[in-house]
């Protein structure tokens, strides 16, 4: 691209989105479209939609989890209506929702998730883990990280790296 040039811009026909004119097919055939049956018209529909790309791009493709991401846009709102929130609601923090799976097991799909409060998701998450620290086991980071002086994240760090054979996660 030639300095001091922008490339046209046309809304996708199936989305919506503003994307570059030589870029549309590109666009509609990856992993970045909301699909033909959802328009966004509204801040909210923007905001739903980069959460379920966030979400599908950082699960999909990336060698990162075998877990799989196969919730689609129509789902994701029926997910919402079902927790009876927004998406405002989603996100980090006091009082905000996590898209969990339930036990923590499977794919996200359809079925096999909802939303609930994050503390909910993070006490659930850590029922169903013990953490084996030089032969003596620990239901939770806290215990750990208080007897071997550390932080809670560089526990669950260390329990997953092969560097250190003594620490070891396992799930129930």
């Amino acid at each position: 691209m030639i300095k001091g040039l922008s490339q046209p811009k046309v809304n996708c026909p199936d989305c919506n989105l503003p994307c570059a004119w030589h870029r549309v097919e590109v666009h509609r055939n990856g992993n970045f479209c909301w699909g033909d049956d959802l328009k966004i018209q509204t801040d909210d529909d923007f905001a739903l939609y980069k959460y379920w790309k966030y979400k599908k791009n950082n699960h999909v493709g990336k060698g990162k989890s075998e877990v799989k991401f196969l919730i689609g846009p129509t789902e994701m709102i029926s997910l919402l209506e079902e927790a009876g929130i927004s998406i405002n609601d989603v996100g980090n923090g006091k009082g905000k929702y996590n898209l969990a799976r339930h036990g923590d097991k499977g794919n996200y799909e359809y079925g096999n998730c909802r939303f609930v409060l994050q503390i909910d998701n993070l006490t659930e998450r850590e029922y169903s883990l013990r953490y084996i620290v030089n032969g003596v086991t620990y239901d939770n980071t806290k215990d750990v990280a208080e007897k071997m002086n550390c932080g809670r994240a560089t526990v669950r760090r260390r329990c997953e790296s092969l560097k250190f054979p003594d620490w070891k996660l396992i799930e129930l």
